[in-house]
């Protein structure tokens, strides 16, 4: 899949990225194969409830990183990472429409949020995923991330989290 792009997504400053990047987000994140592995409950995202996490990430450095089609500028692709001086770089979920899974796009926004990280100054990422979120775990494997703990009966069904860290040079 060559007609795509990658860019950060600022919502606060175009008002054309929230809609947008609200839009996709519910869609991405809600779509049958995601929520499973993106939610803590269960239950899908509503409007409201992500119009208040854009609003709050606004005030705190979180970083929207999509890939969308060239042509069209259509959303297929998000991932959400935040940077801090005191806790570091985590990336909060990534999330990909089901038509658009095992074409790379993940691997792509990942890598690209290593980039941001090194930009930044950062010595290394982190995250967090379902260990039952095999093509997730086997991505993070691919690109270096090393299993730094777990935490048990995380999921709504009891799933825990395997939480990664890749170490940046």
């Amino acid at each position: 899949m060559s007609n795509y792009k990658l860019r950060e997504c600022i919502p606060e400053k175009n008002p054309n990225d929230m809609e947008q990047l609200l839009s996709a987000y519910l869609t991405i994140w809600n779509a049958p194969e995601n929520i499973k592995f993106l939610s803590l409950t269960g239950k899908p995202f509503t409007e409201p409830q992500v119009r208040e996490w854009f609003s709050k990430h606004l005030s705190s450095v979180v970083k929207y990183l999509i890939a969308e089609e060239a042509s069209t500028d259509k959303i297929f692709g998000i991932l959400v990472m935040s940077l801090s001086n005191l806790n570091g770089v985590n990336i909060g979920g990534v999330g990909v429409l089901p038509e658009y899974k095992g074409k790379g796009i993940g691997k792509k926004l990942i890598q690209e949020s290593i980039a941001v990280a090194q930009k930044e100054g950062f010595k290394a990422i982190g995250t967090q995923v379902y260990a039952n979120n095999f093509r997730m775990l086997k991505l993070l494997l691919s690109l270096e991330f090393m299993p730094v703990r777990m935490e048990h009966n995380m999921g709504f069904d009891g799933t825990d989290f395997v939480h990664f860290k890749k170490y940046l040079q």
